[in-house]
């Protein structure tokens, strides 16, 4: 995943394609963008929920300033992110994939991933 800030996104249309647009365009096609995305995301959430096996993980981001946490849910062709409040089990909650799968999750051995109690087993990555 990558993270793009728009003053760089902005530099990149200008050098790869000789386009010149401010902050405030970029800000809106990716808002544009987002809305769009919203049936596919849905279709890749439930495609995650009826895995028999899911790998799980957390990585830290600054989003609008603030320090918040990337998780992700992934079988073995698609990847489920969602941005939550912390590390813990309400950023993991957040995303509404964790507090549904009943599956065989696979993390790093995480404490909160095991005080859920929704997978139906865990598998250690041995990350």
């Amino acid at each position: 995943m990558q993270h793009v800030p728009v003053v760089r996104c902005q530099e990149l249309l200008r050098e790869l394609f000789g386009v010149r647009v401010s902050t405030g365009w970029i800000d809106g096609a990716v808002t544009r963008i987002a809305d769009r995305l919203e049936s596919s995301l849905a279709g890749i959430k439930d495609h995650v929920l009826g895995c028999q096996v899911a790998h799980f993980d957390e990585t830290p981001a600054r989003v609008s300033g603030k320090d918040q946490w990337v998780h992700t849910a992934t079988s073995d062709c698609v990847t489920y992110l969602h941005v939550g409040p912390g590390r813990g089990k309400a950023g993991i909650d957040a995303g509404g994939v964790w507090s549904h799968f009943s599956g065989v999750a696979v993390h790093d051995e995480y404490g909160p991933y095991f005080t859920t109690g929704i997978a139906g087993a865990h598998q250690i990555c041995n990350a």
